[in-house]
């Protein structure tokens, strides 16, 4: 075990250089996903990030510290109040970004990952420790975490403090920074006699699953600006042969799915030692599990996207034996070998339907005794033939082509045995006595989830890798490619004139197995 040193000239140059990440990446999140919408406040919060800073080139540390922390504070509140506290995962990512243009050596090398965190350390004089004696991890261990101490001291001194705990950000920024040296983190938070402290073990991720055709390399660009899972997913073809191939799901999910991952795992309420996810996607909650618990002995995944299975391998992969991957529909999965303590089953619920009794049956013969389900269920606003959410913007883009009028887009999704998503979605009486049949229900928790995105090929993407040809169908594949062009259109408009495109009450359902069932 060791530590770094640096001198003052570096941190002063690091505490200027993070304060330039937080508000650049901000930058870069706000012209992405929000347009136009808040320049005006923005350009606000900045001129009070910029003001009264040190000298460009002084070594004044504690100068570029107040203006870091300031800076952090206001971007904090500004996310907060504009867009709510989901979209700090976003900043984090974008920080992320910011960083690999800034410093993009060291890629794969977790040593190079533990640096930054051990600078980050040294900066406000935390306890750790450094771990890089071999070269497939790297661990990081703060002991006594001093950013705890400081936001705690700074938060007594007036300066306002939006976020209750420290670790709620940091540990998804670290993770960020981590990421953007192309590593794997997972990390354990700890409270002792000495403080607040957390372990990081870091590798690199798997070479298999660093560049599209297994095309191995360190010598990337710094303008690369998304996450290379997110470049291997994604297909060179057009937006037909995506939605055709449900590829891209790693850029989708980003925009909705992976917000829930803490809120969801958060509900659990115990550590347990055995996980399966249903409809797993390509893995990104499974390992948001392993890094909210490291000792986790059993890690499945069933889903029934091939591709999307094929990516969750490769990330999951660090897992060795401990992970296992079915590829299946859960209305005809086979038992699990194991009973599982956690299920999880995000995003996937309305597709059941009418079949979701059968799936509640297969989840409680397949949950171990005392174990919990947590389960989401999307509600969105709908009329009274059941067009809600992706259904309204189908329903446009059908009429601004000329196939149907809006009035008779519920007649056109009938004969064509579209399911609107306000009817494949049931209310929560109906719900809840479907689930009571094999589960006592512990708690309901909700918020809404809103879409937002840059532009119209981003929503495109979105569309093709959530819902596939499910709805391009019902034009057929010569009109595909306008039917994608039509909804990225009418996305594009909602951002500009709403600032979303969709917005959703998303419930998470705590249910525990019934005695009569453990």
């Amino acid at each position: 075990m060791s530590k770094i040193s640096i001198g003052t000239d570096e941190k002063a140059a690091l505490w200027r250089q993070r304060l330039f990440e937080a508000q650049a990446a901000m930058t870069q999140t706000l012209l992405q996903r929000h347009a136009k919408r808040d320049i005006t406040p923005w350009v606000e919060v900045s001129a009070q990030i910029y003001s009264d800073l040190p000298a460009p080139h002084s070594t004044n540390i504690e100068g570029w510290k107040r203006a870091f922390f300031r800076a952090q504070a206001l971007i904090e509140k500004f996310i907060v109040e504009h867009y709510g506290a989901a979209e700090l995962d976003i900043w984090a990512e974008a920080t992320g970004d910011v960083a690999r243009a800034l410093e993009p050596d060291g890629y794969f090398i977790p040593a190079a990952a533990v640096d930054r965190l051990a600078r980050h350390a040294e900066l406000y004089g935390s306890i750790y420790e450094i771990a890089n004696e071999d070269p497939d991890v790297g661990i990081f261990t703060n002991t006594h975490c001093a950013i705890w101490d400081y936001r705690e001291h700074a938060r007594a001194s007036g300066t306002p403090i939006t976020l209750e705990s420290a670790c709620t950000f940091c540990t998804k920024l670290l993770s960020a920074l981590v990421q953007a040296k192309g590593c794997h983190p997972q990390w354990t938070l700890f409270e002792n006699d000495a403080g607040h402290g957390c372990e990081w073990a870091i590798r690199p991720f798997p070479a298999s699953a660093r560049l599209e055709n297994g095309a191995a390399s360190v010598e990337l660009s710094a303008e690369v600006e998304i996450d290379i899972a997110i470049e291997r997913e994604r297909i060179a073809g057009t937006i037909v042969d995506q939605a055709s191939a449900l590829a891209g799901y790693e850029e989708a999910s980003a925009l909705l799915q992976r917000r829930d991952e803490d809120w969801v795992l958060g509900l659990a309420g115990f550590s347990p030692h055995s996980i399966a996810d249903l409809g797993c996607g390509i893995g990104s909650l499974l390992e948001a599990a392993t890094s909210l618990w490291p000792d986790l002995q059993s890690v499945t995944g069933l889903e029934k996207s091939a591709m999307r299975l094929k990516t969750a391998r490769r990330r999951l992969g660090f897992l060795g034996d401990r992970l296992t991957l079915i590829e299946g529909d859960l209305l005809e999965a086979p038992a699990l070998k194991h009973p599982a303590e956690l299920m999880t089953m995000t995003a996937v619920l309305h597709w059941l339907y009418p079949q979701e009794a059968d799936a509640f049956r297969w989840i409680s013969e397949n949950l171990a005794p005392g174990g919990v389900l947590l389960l989401t269920s999307h509600h969105p606003d709908h009329d009274d033939e059941c067009l809600g959410g992706e259904d309204d913007i189908v329903r446009q883009a059908l009429a601004n082509m000329g196939v149907c009028r809006t009035d008779t887009v519920a007649e056109t999704f009938r004969e064509a045995g579209i399911i609107p998503l306000g009817t494949r979605t049931r209310d929560m009486s109906a719900l809840r006595r479907l689930l009571e049949r094999c589960f006592a229900i512990d708690s309901v928790s909700e918020r809404r989830a809103v879409l937002r995105v840059r532009d119209s090929a981003e929503y495109q993407r979105f569309h093709a890798a959530t819902f596939g040809t499910y709805y391009s169908g019902l034009v057929g594949p010569e009109r595909a490619a306008e039917f994608f062009a039509a909804t990225g259109a009418i996305a594009e408009r909602r951002m500009r004139d709403d600032g979303y495109v969709t917005d959703i009450m998303v419930r998470v359902w705590r249910c525990s197995k019934r005695r009569s069932e453990t």
